[in-house]
């Protein structure tokens, strides 16, 4: 799921100079949108609004949820759609709903109009697309909203089995960390005075511990510098087949990759 950006907008309609704000993924979305509505943009720039991190499926069942209601009440496709878009509760549902409230108007089908916004699953949009032909598209709405709520259990079964794990290995982290830094030392006198020869084990964790207290500095750096390339690079690794299937063989990491 792309992120959704806030733009502010200026144009000329009509030989006036007219001014707005539109949902969009992109500066070319917002031109192309602008130019479908007659309108000419001599400014356009991103405005930084604070949202929430999206979550994609519990987005996705929102929307699936009041588009289900409100055609239960057999109000027409056009006309749900505007009133979803009307709802700015949400930002990422509102540009669904508008963007595909645009394109059904223009007299394009549910499904086109929905993979148009790059929100959804292929079997999402395929699901639709069935059920508008087959004229089934409340039965179908009615399916993905429980197949989702399936979903976003498991999902959160998941999380709660991993916590524990990662809880224990980022304290059983800080406490070897503490006993490098602060308890090796005391011992490191006591070997000294002693005279005695250490085993390569004990003198491994005494330079350890001697690089961990001297060069922290250095291991700080390291340790950002990587999580920045992670971040930087996640957009290339999430194309990457290889590594995809790497992580299929390790749920806690692809659990971190997908969350983080």
């Amino acid at each position: 799921m792309k992120a959704i950006q806030q733009y502010v907008w200026q144009g000329i309609e009509n030989n006036t100079i007219t001014e707005g704000k539109i949902l969009a993924l992109s500066r070319q979305e917002v031109n192309r949108r602008l130019a479908e509505r007659q309108i000419t943009p001599f400014k356009v720039r991103r405005r930084w609004v604070w949202q929430p991190k999206a979550q994609p499926l519990q987005t996705m069942l929102t929307f699936t949820k009041k588009l289900s209601t409100l055609l239960q009440h057999h109000i027409p496709i056009d006309q749900a759609l505007q009133i979803l878009a009307n709802d700015h509760s949400n930002i990422t549902m509102n540009y669904i709903a508008q963007r595909a409230y645009d394109e059904v108007r223009a007299g394009k089908k549910l499904a086109s109009s929905l993979e148009k916004t790059r929100q959804f699953g292929s079997s999402y949009i395929d699901m639709i697309a069935c059920a508008e032909q087959t004229n089934q598209l409340g039965s179908a709405l009615t399916h993905l909203k429980q197949h989702l709520h399936h979903q976003i259990a498991l999902k959160q079964q998941i999380k709660k089995a991993l916590s524990y794990p990662l809880f224990v290995l980022v304290i059983s982290m800080v406490i070897t960390l503490a006993l490098l830094i602060f308890v090796i030392p005391q011992f490191e006198s006591t070997f000294k005075q002693n005279g005695a020869e250490l085993p390569a084990l004990t003198n491994a964790l005494l330079t350890l511990s001697q690089h961990l207290r001297h060069h922290w500095q250095l291991i700080g750096i390291l340790i950002t510098a990587t999580y920045c390339c992670y971040r930087l690079s996640k957009p290339y690794l999430q194309r990457h087949i290889p590594f995809a299937t790497l992580l299929a063989y390790l749920p806690f990491l692809r659990y971190y990759y997908n969350h983080y």
